[in-house]
């Protein structure tokens, strides 16, 4: 009696590189711990102006008019920016089913950079500025910003070959370098995200006119 041959697997699609993938470990941390708060602190900033443009953009879906302050303080209210971001996704669904238009696929772009990015986001806001030291932790090699102790999913446990001790590791560390490079990232989803709200807002207008 034969058996029939089973068919092998495919080997899995390698998972292809993002702008938003976390970068590797500086080789060592800023020199002025004055210049990783900086670049913590403009980063943050776009991202902030970002969510405002995504706010006005809800606006737009939920057709909030030149009244946008009703439709802003709900976008807000959603703690965590998963939840804006889906709810977000729903108005624009709502809203494209009713009145298709090509736009929809500049706003799927757009939410794709900014979830990408909202983790990225999410480690600058709650890290912490600290010293930074090499592989065997023998001296210091400037400040990055890194996780805190207590963030235990942003934290390796290691332990050491005898099973004796275990090292926590921190699964990411930023110097200033890398937060410029997040910065003008958030930069550029700000400004997709201004040219949707602008030019989309300006072509709803046009369909409404007498």
């Amino acid at each position: 009696m034969t058996t029939k041959p089973t068919k092998s697997r495919p080997p899995p699609t390698p998972k292809q590189p993002e702008r938003w993938d976390r970068p590797p470990f500086p080789e060592k941390g800023d020199d002025d711990a004055r210049n990783t708060f900086e670049w913590v602190g403009r980063a943050l900033t776009e991202w902030e102006t970002l969510e405002a443009y995504l706010g006005l953009i809800f606006g737009v879906f939920v057709g909030a008019g030149r009244d946008t302050e009703p439709a802003m303080r709900a976008y807000g209210s959603v703690t965590a920016f998963r939840g804006r971001a889906d709810m977000l996704d729903a108005a624009a669904q709502a809203h494209f089913a009713k009145r298709p238009h090509p736009a929809m696929a500049n706003f799927k772009w757009l939410m794709k950079d900014a979830r990408g990015f909202s983790t990225r986001r999410n480690e600058i806001a709650h890290g912490v500025v600290q010293s930074y030291y090499t592989d065997i932790r023998q001296h210091n090699v400037g400040t990055v910003l890194g996780p805190s102790r207590h963030a235990t999913s942003k934290q390796k446990l290691i332990p050491s070959m005898d099973q004796t001790e275990i090292t926590s590791v921190p699964t990411y560390a930023y110097a200033s370098a890398e937060l410029m490079h997040f910065t003008r990232d958030f930069g550029f989803v700000v400004h997709l995200a201004k040219s949707f709200h602008r030019n989309f807002s300006r072509a709803l207008k046009e369909q409404i006119q007498p």
